[in-house]
């Protein structure tokens, strides 16, 4: 006799898609502190997931806007920075 054994999986997170669910359970995963909670197979699955459906809106909604920040930031540091004299630039007042 044959026998083979198969061990399956099921992952049911479909909640997460309905209501503010997905804005609760979120939240949770940026409070845990815990490294090996990511290590879990539904939570791993559970980003894959997310990743999949939200990424053009967590690359235009974060990323694009702290880009945009720190385009900024450095444009106006080196504005005001041009304008601070140092000791090669001190012109002498008679």
């Amino acid at each position: 006799m044959d026998v083979k054994r198969i061990n399956v999986e099921a992952i049911d997170i479909s909640w997460v898609f309905h209501g503010d669910n997905m804005k609760h359970l979120i939240y949770l995963l940026k409070q845990e502190k815990v490294s090996k909670f990511f290590e879990t197979k539904a939570i791993r699955c559970f980003i894959k997931m997310v990743w999949m459906k939200y990424k053009g809106e967590i690359v235009s909604r974060v990323f694009l806007w702290n880009i945009l920040y720190l385009i900024s930031f450095i444009s106006l540091s080196t504005f005001e920075l041009e304008k601070t004299p140092y000791i090669g630039n001190f012109t002498e007042e008679p």
